[in-house]
Parts: structure tokens; C-alpha cells; sequence
């Protein structure tokens, strides 16, 4: 693939990325509204599916372009060496495709034979066929009511089915309610066994996540309760903290922001009992720009380290008579 092409790719595929993002967000924020309006997990469990969707295709699409890029540093470091790779391989690709060509006119031909003789018979046995059909289900209603009615979907909350973390593996793909042996009780999808989609679990030694899963981990948007009191809604992946999300501790205070393989990382709020920060933060520390208004009126505006006033900045006090603005080391003013 020409270079000028392979750039093209990459940009089309990252604008790719970033609607399926928008539309991961959007169906995250469209479920939360629906379950507060109708008290119900109904659409969660199908707007959940169609993010598990959005989440491998984002995947794959994120692989796509790590290809592309190795393309791309191929070609910088040889370009004779990468035309003449790339012009054998399409040529390899074009004698593909007309061997495909070749191989899907030959079925075609037999398939339009096909056609021509099926339709006769086809409509003698589709129509018996549907007779008995609607003879079987008259006679099974009135025969048996009793076993109609209990046939019939019920709206009552699913009674756990008991089994340990090894029998999981064997249970069909679906929905279902399980209580799992040392781990806890899980309602909501499975695929090969492992929780995937939208579900909700209640670990045995306390806490409770519901949310996204993506094979068995933790993947996409939720709530988890821990077990310290600590209460997180938003990101995850691979059963961390990473992305968007709102983090109220056990003794109120609130992270809302940036998250990073389970630390506080990018740009975030903080606010606690003497105050709050907004600003950077590097795994987990006030570390970068940023504002600081503490409760006794004291303001901070400029740069941290490690949640230290830390380089250049201006600190005005609460008092508003002293003002102190220059360089700082490790919350230190330097006069």
C-alpha cells in the first residue's frame, strides 16, 4: 500500500475510533436514563451488548492501526525496500481476488440451476409443512391450558441457580442468576461461561459491582461498591479505573475526572474537607498545574509536585492581605 494511502487509513480509522467512542458515551448515558425513568435493567442488559460490540470493534480497530503504523516506520527507514514488499504483495492480492472471481461465477451458475428446479417442490412442502405447524400448536393450546399459561414469560426476579466457579464454564450463553460458590451471586449475561455484557454481582465477602463486562473482567461502564465504603461510577478496563469517572470516598470526599489503570491520572477535581484542587494529577498525585482553594480561604494557583506547591505559582491568603508569588519548593515560598 502506497504510503500516501496507508496515512489516509490511520486517519480514517482514528476518526472511526472517536465515533465509536461518542457512541459508547452516548448509549452509557441513554441505559442510565431509561433505568431512572422505568426503575428497570431491561434496556441496560441490550444497550450493554451493543457496547461490548463497540468495545471489540474499537479493539480491533486500535490493532488495524498499530499495523498500519509498522507500515508506516517501514517505509521511513526503507522506502525502495518497502515499494518493492508492497508491489509483490498486491500483485499476490490481485491473482487472489480473480481466483475468487473465477471460483464465485462457477457457483453462481450452479446456484442459478438450483433455483430454477427448486421453487415447484419447495412450495409443495412449505405448505404442508406450515399445516402442520398450526395443527400441532391449536391442539397442544387446547389440549393442555395448564401447560400454555406456565409456558408463558414471567416478569418475577429469577431464583439463583447454586453452582461453583468450575460448573460456571459449563452453562449455556444467556441471561441467569447464579449463586457461585466462594465468589458470590451474579445476575445478568454469560458467553462461554464467563460474565459478558451487562450484569450485576454481589461478592461474598462484601461489596457489588453492575455494569459492563467483557469476557469475564470488568470492561466498559459501571458501579462498584468496595467493601471500605468507597463508591466508583464510571470506566473501566480490564477491572480497573481507567477513563472517565466519579470516585466518592468512605469519608465524602469526591475525585470526579481522569483515571488511569486504577490511579487518578489526567485532569481531575478533588474535593475534601479542607478544600478542593483542580488541575493535573500523575498517578495519584496533585503533580502539574493547578488551583487549590483551601476552607479557610487560602488560594493556590500554579505549579505542584506530588501535592506540594512545587516551582512557579501564587499563593493569596484567606486574609487576603498577604500575597505570596514566585518559586515554591515542596510547598516552601522561596523569598
Amino acid at each position: 500500500m502506497p504510503i500516501r494511502e496507508i496515512q489516509a487509513e490511520i486517519s480514517r480509522l482514528e476518526a472511526e475510533i472517536n465515533a465509536k467512542h461518542k457512541s459508547y458515551s452516548d448509549s452509557v448515558e441513554e441505559g442510565r436514563r431509561a433505568r431512572t425513568a422505568t426503575g428497570t435493567v431491561g434496556i441496560q442488559f441490550e444497550k450493554a451488548e451493543y457496547r461490548v460490540r463497540l468495545w471489540e470493534e474499537i479493539e480491533a480497530t486500535k490493532l488495524a492501526i498499530k499495523r498500519l503504523r509498522q507500515q508506516e516506520r517501514d517505509y521511513s527507514q526503507d522506502p525502495k525496500a518497502y515499494s518493492s514488499r508492497s508491489s509483490a504483495e498486491n500483485a499476490a492480492r490481485v491473482q487472489i481476488a480473480v481466483d475468487n472471481e473465477k471460483v464465485n461465477s462457477a457457483n453462481k451458475v450452479n446456484e442459478l440451476q438450483h433455483d430454477e428446479e427448486a421453487p415447484q417442490q419447495g412450495e409443495k412442502n412449505g405448505a404442508g409443512i406450515l399445516l402442520l405447524v398450526v395443527v400441532a400448536i391449536i391442539a397442544a393450546i387446547v389440549l393442555f391450558p395448564k401447560l400454555y399459561q406456565e409456558s408463558k414469560p414471567r416478569n418475577d426476579t429469577p431464583v439463583a441457580v447454586v453452582v461453583s466457579a468450575s460448573d460456571l464454564r459449563n452453562i449455556a450463553d444467556g441471561f441467569g442468576k447464579y449463586a457461585i460458590s466462594e465468589i458470590g451471586t451474579y445476575e445478568g449475561n454469560l458467553s462461554a461461561g464467563l460474565f459478558h455484557g451487562y450484569g450485576k454481582i454481589d461478592w461474598e465477602g462484601g461489596g457489588s459491582y453492575e455494569g459492563d463486562w467483557l469476557h469475564g473482567s470488568i470492561n466498559g461502564y459501571g458501579t462498584l461498591h468496595r467493601t471500605n465504603g468507597d463508591v466508583y461510577v464510571g470506566e473501566f478496563a480490564e477491572g480497573v479505573y481507567h477513563g472517565q469517572g466519579e470516585l466518592t470516598y468512605a469519608d465524602s470526599c469526591v475525585y470526579v475526572g481522569d483515571f488511569f489503570s486504577g490511579y487518578r491520572h489526567g485532569k481531575g477535581v478533588y474535593t475534601y474537607q479542607d478544600g478542593e484542587y483542580t488541575g493535573d494529577w500523575v498517578e495519584d498525585n496533585m503533580t502539574g498545574e493547578g488551583v487549590l482553594v483551601r476552607s479557610n480561604g487560602d488560594h493556590y494557583e500554579g505549579e505542584f509536585l506530588d501535592g506540594y506547591y512545587h516551582g512557579q505559582g501564587k499563593l493569596v491568603y484567606g486574609s487576603g492581605i498577604e500575597v505570596h508569588e514566585g518559586l515554591f519548593v515542596e510547598g516552601v515560598y522561596q523569598e
